[in-house]
C-alpha cells in the first residue's frame, strides 16, 4: 500500500488527544491510527488529506460500527436503473470488503434516497411522477437488499434512517 499523502504524525497526535476525550483505551489508539491510514488509502486521492483521515479516525474512536453507504442512481437513464444499481452495488461491495479486512467491526448499511421522489426538479428532468420515482427508488432498494443480504448487510430508505430528512431538505432549500 502506498505511503500516506498527509502528515501521519499530526493525525496520530490528534487521534491520541481525541482518545482522551472519549476515554478510549490508550493502548488501542495505535491500532486505530493504522486502520485510519489504511482506510484513507483505500478511499483514494479524495481521502488523502489530514482532515479526512481525522474524520475516519475519530469515527473509529467513537465506536461507530456503521458505514452509511449511499445508493446512487443514474437519473439520466432510469430505464436501465436495475442494471446500473446492480453494477454500482457490486463495486461498492468490493470496496467495502477491503475496508472490512482493515476494520472487521464496521458494518455497511446501504441507503437509498426515497425522499427524492418529492424533488420537483428531478420529476421534471426525469419526466416521472412522484409515484413513479418512488417505485424506481424502492426497486433500487429491493435490488440492493437482495445483493447485500448474503454479506449480512442491509439496505434501507434514508427516510427510515433519518425520519425528518424531508423537513431538513426543505429547510435547507429555503
Amino acid at each position: 500500500m502506498a505511503e500516506a499523502k498527509f502528515d501521519m504524525h499530526r493525525v496520530e497526535k490528534a487521534l491520541y488527544q481525541e482518545s482522551r476525550k472519549v476515554r478510549y483505551e490508550q493502548g488501542m489508539v495505535a491500532d486505530v491510527v493504522a486502520a485510519t491510514v489504511k482506510i484513507a488509502q483505500l478511499c483514494g486521492d479524495f481521502s488523502q488529506n489530514r482532515k479526512m483521515a481525522l474524520r475516519i479516525g475519530t469515527a473509529l474512536l467513537s465506536g461507530s460500527k456503521t458505514i452509511i453507504t449511499p445508493l446512487c442512481l443514474d437519473f439520466g437513464n432510469l430505464a436501465d436503473h436495475a442494471e446500473f444499481v446492480s453494477n454500482f452495488v457490486q463495486k461498492q461491495i468490493r470496496f467495502l470488503d477491503k475496508v472490512h479486512e482493515v476494520a472487521p467491526s464496521l458494518v455497511p448499511i446501504f441507503v437509498f434516497a426515497e425522499q427524492e421522489m418529492y424533488n420537483k426538479d428531478l420529476m421534471r428532468i426525469c419526466s416521472k411522477s412522484a409515484d413513479q420515482l418512488q417505485d424506481i427508488l424502492r426497486n433500487a432498494g429491493t435490488i440492493t437488499e437482495a445483493i447485500v443480504r448474503d454479506q449480512g448487510w442491509k439496505c434501507q430508505s434514508m427516510i427510515e434512517l433519518i425520519p425528518d430528512i424531508v423537513e431538513q431538505d426543505h429547510r435547507q432549500s429555503i
